[in-house]
This record gives C-alpha cells, structure tokens and sequence, in this order.
C-alpha cells in the first residue's frame, strides 16, 4: 500500500516526501544552497522518485532530467530555509489533523494502522513525522509569503467572464408568469377598456397586488387563480407573450393588444439567462484566477529567493 501524504498546497510546489536534506559522509556534493549540502545521492534519490512518479517527460534526455531534478532539491531547500529564518513551527494539533486526514484519505482506522504502513515503505515513525511537518510549515509559508498578497476582484471575475463565455454556457431563461386579460368584445368601447387597462398597469407598478386585481378584473380562465399562467422556458410563448423574455422578475408589461382584447403580463419569478450564468461561474473563475495569480506569484517569489542565495552546483556525475 502507497501512502497518500501530500498535504494540499495553494500552489504547485515542493513535495517529493522526503526529510530535510543533510550531508552523508563520504557522499559526494552535487549543489551547496548558502550553507547547506545537497548530495548526490540525494539527487539519485530524487531522480528515482521523479521517475515513478511521472515527472519526466518522454522526451527528455539524462542531462534535462537531471538538471530538472537538482533545480526542484534548490528550490526545495531554499523554500526550507525561509521557513526556518521567520521561525515557522508545527503545533501539535496541525500535525495530529494532518495525521488524521492521512488516515481518513487512505482508509486507515487506527494509528497502529498508519504505523505499520510507514514501516512498510522502509520507513521509521520519526522520518514519517518529520515529512508530514515539512509539509506544513511549507504550508504555513506559501500562507504567509505568496497566499496573502493575492486578491480577485469583482471586475476580474467578470472580465474574465466575457472573454470566456464559451466555457460557461448560461441556463435557459425561464419565467413565472401571471396575466390580466381585459377583454374587448363587439360594441364595446375600445379606448375605454384601453383606459381602465392603463388604469391597472399604473396601479400595479405602484405596488397593488397583481393577484388580486386579476381576480377582479381578469376576463381569463386563470383569474381564480390569480392570473397564473405558467413557467415557460425561452422560446415556448409566441408574441405577444414572449415579451416576459426581456423582462426582469417583478416587472408589469406595458398594457398589450391581442385578439382577445388588451392584455397585463407579470413576471413573477425570472432564472437563466447571461446574469445567472456569470452568478453560476463566479466561484470557478475565482478559483482559477486565483491559482494563477498563485502560481505566478509563487514562480516569482522563488526567483527572489535564489537570485539573494548563494548556490553552486558542482560538476560531476
């Protein structure tokens, strides 16, 4: 069985699982970072675990792969002496939740359980202990010197919005719509039902219950029901019904002529359409801007870091 031990980072980053680096006696010296070795045979370690985990890619040769290797022990080693240097520690309740989380992720019960899988990967408690908290200082320090400085706001969200828009396709608009028919018949007068019509939009648009005045004055089967009409999806009323199509949810129509007479359209309820597409997408562009914004912020502090240490990689197999 293969631990799951990574700890999730904000950032891609640092974690082969391995303990802080340390010279071996009589081992060679592949790279000195400030004042700390890192040996070759730390690197042929490193080189094997790039290998299983599929880090190289196909068509790479020996001298690429092994200086993407020494690059990422630099780096490594750089991210833990920051750590070191602003005092960065491991409370024991981090790394009793770490642990546990280990234990939930590959289905272990028990702390005997985990101990006996370390052990089983040529492993002593001690190492496992000292890997798990490397992992979240390493945390701790992508918090405090990349995570803290990054903000997404609004205006970004949005843009990036409608530069994308074929990636977030919006819902169909969809309405609840409620009507008042006033119907004109032969020998009525026309302009004074148009009047008593304008009458009720006036009245509705300054708050008068729209259910009750279809109960009222609605010459339609659904006035007992308050005007309810329906919900449609974009597409399915013909004119002049899909006018609610264009309106928000609240919104009275301007009084409208039919067949039937003239007409009040409410729409009671509104979903779909461009705006709820942005609403639905706003959390997943936030995400992506900010691993982003994280992983740009993270290359160029790196880069801070070893243009102010002092590194020499030795030549040599």
């Amino acid at each position: 069985m293969k631990l799951m031990v990574k700890i999730i980072l904000a950032v891609s980053c640092l974690s082969l699982g391995m303990t802080a680096v340390a010279s071996e006696q009589g081992d060679g010296i592949a790279v000195v970072v400030n004042k700390k070795v890192i040996t070759r045979s730390r690197v042929r370690e490193a080189e094997r675990q790039f290998t299983a985990q599929g880090r190289f890619l196909l068509d790479e040769n020996e001298e690429q792969r092994q200086e993407k290797v020494i690059n990422f022990l630099i780096e490594e080693e750089l991210v833990r002496q920051r750590a070191e240097v602003l005092g960065i520690l491991v409370t024991s309740e981090e790394f009793d939740a770490a642990v546990e989380d280990i234990k939930q992720r590959n289905s272990l019960i028990s702390d005997d359980q985990l101990k006996n899988v370390v052990n089983q990967e040529g492993k002593t408690w001690d190492e496992f202990t000292e890997e798990i908290k490397g992992q979240i200082k390493i945390v701790k320090l992508m918090s405090r010197e990349v995570r803290s400085s990054i903000e997404v706001g609004d205006a970004e969200i949005r843009e990036y919005y409608e530069s994308h828009q074929d990636q977030f396709k919006p819902a169909a608009v969809s309405v609840h719509v409620r009507q008042i028919l006033l119907e004109v018949k032969p020998g009525d007068d026309e302009r004074a039902v148009k009047k008593r019509g304008e009458t009720l939009v006036s009245d509705l648009r300054n708050g008068a219950d729209f259910q009750a005045l279809a109960r009222a004055h609605s010459a339609h089967s659904s006035a007992d029901s308050g005007g309810e009409l329906g919900t449609f999806k974009e597409g399915e009323l013909a004119a002049p019904y899909s006018v609610v199509f264009s309106m928000e949810a609240g919104a009275i129509s301007d009084l409208l002529r039919t067949d039937a007479g003239f007409l009040i359209l409410y729409v009671e309820e509104r979903s779909g359409g461009a705006e709820s597409g942005f609403e639905s997408a706003k959390a997943q562009i936030q995400k992506i801007l900010y691993k982003q914004k994280s992983e740009a912020r993270y290359k160029a502090w790196l880069q801070e870091l070893r243009q102010k240490a002092y590194i020499d990689i030795k030549q040599g197999d």
